[in-house]
């Protein structure tokens, strides 16, 4: 995964060339918040004031087209002007070839972790129950026999990359281990070993590294720390999960470019699925087409109700078809929550572990080698 290093090209390509648009701002003094350094799409053009020297040189007001990754409203403007270099959009798909997702690799190599990446298509679609049980699924089916007792070291770690709002490591009861600091400071200290050492263990064998909630920390963080810290985890886990913050910073790009599976979560309601749409549009425009966006609609009723969304309705609005559903659960999930452990511990039958389980057996299918292999072979002769 030194695909994650990248996306620095991008930025150090436009600094160079006096493009000051995408360059990445230093932290400013105080603990002060910046505006997003790296916006995607706006609904209307944004008249800047570039000052009364620039105007008197100049003539004439600058027009800057911003992207607001919310809004999505005449994106036409910019396909209009395709050589206008200030649309981020056009310079994003010229550089869309710097993105090496994980799957266009060797895939011979077997040591390559294996990455998946979480997004909320709105607020409260439930992300972060949905890694928990995920990471949850991957880790009990791939659990290594040390012997005697020994407890494995963790195979799968969770990653918790929203700095500000962040949740992984409250929902299950242990204490962040990465500090703002760590994120703030150079990449060249972020290494196997730091990560080791700045890891909470969960009892169920799940890794999680994330920080204490800090106001404006994701604008704070440096892009190259936080790259670093998603290459250096891919050397010491065999998978690893991603809960992506739903406001855009520069080096949400790079994770979602270098993972194996990248889904959009949402509900399926109208609201969840109009703001899903967009932001794909948004996504897939900004990253190129290499990067395929999948959806996993959770809090899914089973019953069907009068006025409500059908699925093939869903996949109608959103011109493609949906990965998974995940059953709505309120109860378990609040109790496992409150318990600081993934749902399957609380209820194992429940049906929103068999759905999950769909998701994680899609994206990580079981590799049955040596004697597991030998008894399935028993079995299907047996059968036949």
């Amino acid at each position: 995964m030194d695909d994650f290093l990248n996306f620095l090209d991008i930025a150090d390509s436009n600094a160079a060339c006096g493009d000051d648009s995408l360059a990445i701002p230093e932290p400013k003094p105080n603990g002060d918040i910046r505006p997003n350094p790296f916006p995607m799409q706006a609904s209307a053009p944004v008249t800047l004031d570039r000052g009364a020297a620039d105007r008197a040189a100049n003539n004439e007001e600058r027009v800057v087209k911003s992207i607001n990754f919310y809004d999505n409203t005449d994106q036409e403007d910019a396909a209009k002007n395709p050589s206008d270099p200030a649309t981020f959009t056009v310079r994003a798909e010229d550089k869309a070839a710097d993105f090496m997702p994980l799957q266009t690799r060797d895939s011979g190599n077997e040591n390559d972790a294996k990455c998946f990446a979480f997004m909320g298509a709105s607020g409260g679609a439930g992300v972060t129950t949905l890694c928990i049980q995920m990471a949850y699924d991957i880790a009990k089916r791939t659990k290594k026999s040390t012997g005697f007792g020994a407890i494995a070291d963790p195979t799968v770690c969770i990653i918790d990359l929203d700095f500000e709002t962040g949740s992984c490591a409250s929902y299950l009861d242990v204490p962040p281990a990465l500090t703002i600091d760590d994120i703030c400071g150079p990449p060249d200290r972020i290494d196997a070993s730091i990560v080791q050492a700045l890891m909470s263990h969960h009892e169920s064998g799940i890794a999680v590294i994330s920080t204490p909630n800090a106001l404006g920390a994701n604008t704070l963080a440096k892009p190259e720390t936080v790259l670093a810290l998603l290459d250096a985890a891919s050397q010491v886990y065999d998978h690893i999960i991603l809960d992506l913050p739903r406001i855009w910073q520069p080096w949400i790009g790079a994770a979602i470019a270098g993972a194996d599976h990248f889904a959009l979560v949402g509900e399926l309601t109208i609201p969840s699925l109009h703001t899903a749409r967009a932001r794909i549009a948004n996504i897939e425009k900004v990253l190129g087409a290499r990067v395929n966006c999948e959806i996993v609609l959770n809090k899914v009723e089973r019953r069907s109700f009068r006025n409500s969304v059908r699925l093939a309705d869903a996949e109608k609005a959103l011109q493609r078809s949906v990965s998974a559903t995940i059953c709505v659960d309120y109860d378990t999930t609040r109790e496992a929550i409150n318990c600081g452990e993934a749902v399957q511990v609380i209820r194992p039958e429940a049906r929103y572990v068999k759905d999950v389980r769909l998701l994680s057996l899609l994206w990580a299918p079981v590799r049955v080698t040596g004697k597991k292999a030998a008894k399935e072979r028993r079995k299907s002769r047996t059968a036949a």
